[in-house]
């Protein structure tokens, strides 16, 4: 008996070629190019005014402050990004020591935020903040809304990471 193995069709032998000629590596770098010459090709398709972007540039940066004060641009994201994860990671590892003890009312309350704030999108709980807790009689400021915001979300994550870690790690 003589095995008989089909030809290939002439776009799977070209494409084996390809690959033989340029590697993967090669071939990715490629890709890239032509993604990045894609990307500029559509961002200069703007009518971009170029003088408006270098004048509005030290505000985008965060040199200068605002008139009533405050953080502008880069600087306020920064300061509202490190501000939550301080927040955040306390309220994580608390919450994280909760669900893995032995108190019915501390697993209870640690369970009912991790899943509430986990299961609701971001977007809802800063408005239940901002425009929630007015009616309650507490007003926070905007930043401090997202700050408390933020820090509660992903607080929530951060406590089912830590305790995954605690629970990983052997008793000895």
């Amino acid at each position: 008996m003589t095995s008989f193995e089909p030809q290939r069709p002439p776009e799977q032998a070209d494409q084996g070629l390809l690959q033989r000629v340029f590697g993967f590596r090669t071939r990715l770098y490629l890709t890239w190019l032509v993604m990045l010459v894609l990307f500029a090709g559509f961002f200069l398709s703007f009518d971009l005014k170029l003088a408006i972007i270098l004048d509005k540039l030290p505000n985008l940066i965060g040199l200068h402050l605002a008139p009533n004060g405050f953080l502008q641009g880069a600087a306020l994201t920064l300061f509202v990004s490190v501000c939550s994860i301080v927040v955040s990671v306390l309220l994580g590892f608390v919450t994280a020591l909760a669900r893995l003890s032995n108190s019915a009312v501390a697993f209870g309350i640690a369970s009912f935020y991790a899943s509430f704030f986990r299961g609701t999108p971001l977007l809802i709980q800063i408005l239940l903040i901002y425009l929630g807790l007015p009616q309650l009689g507490i007003v926070p400021g905007a930043i401090a809304a997202g700050v408390i915001a933020l820090s509660l979300n992903y607080g929530a994550y951060l406590s089912e990471i830590f305790r995954a870690g605690i629970i990983g790690v052997a008793a000895g």
